[in-house]
């Protein structure tokens, strides 16, 4: 499974990118900003998707857009709440941030399930 991880903060980002790896994904790739991610999401092959709620200070509401827009299912992880983050997330499993390793794959598909 390809996941792209979407997060303005790198440390959070390699953190997430390492206990993917070590769990047996693939990380399709790394963004940090809102034009990355969008180049990221339109050049690489993803499976799933982490997105943070705000990067750089900005609603991630578009990256969800167009994630929905290719069938890329996607968890938020942010440290916002569901009201704050806004109407996008009503829909969407969205994970608090702190978080573990274990409670983030706790909401991922398995790793060989599109392989």
């Amino acid at each position: 499974m390809r996941v792209l991880i979407i997060d303005d903060e790198p440390l959070i980002a390699a953190d997430i990118e390492m206990t993917l790896l070590d769990a047996g994904y693939q990380v399709a790739a790394n963004a940090q900003h809102l034009s990355t991610a969008m180049e990221a999401i339109e050049q690489n092959a993803a499976d799933f998707a982490i997105l943070d709620a705000n990067l750089g200070g900005k609603s991630a509401e578009p990256i969800a857009d167009g994630l929905k827009q290719r069938g890329i299912p996607y968890v938020i992880l942010t440290g916002y709440t569901r009201e704050q983050i806004g109407a996008w997330a009503q829909d969407s499993v969205v994970i608090g941030k702190p978080i573990t390793s274990e409670m983030l794959l706790a909401h991922l598909p398995p790793a060989v399930a599109l392989n």
